[in-house]
């Protein structure tokens, strides 16, 4: 899958979510929320945004409503041929 969220006036930032076989690509903007991504992969995925976990590098993205930003997820770090590594568990 390949997705984009429209949020206007942010820069957009291309990830790479991966759990075990499942790999969904996603274009969003740097203010992203991680509420906002766990939503947008529980539609993809059809499943409840309460049982999904982000991670990468080992460092949970615990806080719905911090900005993936916050996180280093910005446009020098996610880049079209160099998607943000990010891993999904449910």
């Amino acid at each position: 899958f390949c997705l984009q969220m429209s949020v206007p006036s942010a820069p957009c930032c291309f990830l790479q979510l991966r759990h075990a076989k499942q790999t969904v690509f996603v274009e969003v903007k740097e203010n992203t929320t991680v509420g906002e991504l766990r939503q947008l992969l529980a539609e993809i995925l059809t499943i409840s945004p309460e049982t999904i976990r982000l991670k990468s590098e080992e460092k949970f993205f615990d806080a719905d409503t911090k900005h993936l930003s916050d996180y280093g997820i910005n446009t020098t770090a996610a880049l079209p041929h160099a998607p943000f590594q990010v891993e999904f568990l449910v």
